[in-house]
């Protein structure tokens, strides 16, 4: 039995869309950890 899944376009094109979405609002808080970490006083060892 041979079943192969085939994905409309828009459901590939929007997964695609979410996923670098997802990695640009992770980019751009990891690039604010140590202004946080700086506002709380936290420390650097963990």
């Amino acid at each position: 039995m041979n079943m192969q899944f085939t994905y409309p376009k828009e459901y590939v094109s929007l997964s695609l869309l979410s996923f670098f979405a997802r990695e640009l609002y992770m980019a751009s808080w990891a690039s604010r950890i140590p202004d946080f970490k700086d506002l709380f006083a936290g420390n650097y060892a963990f």
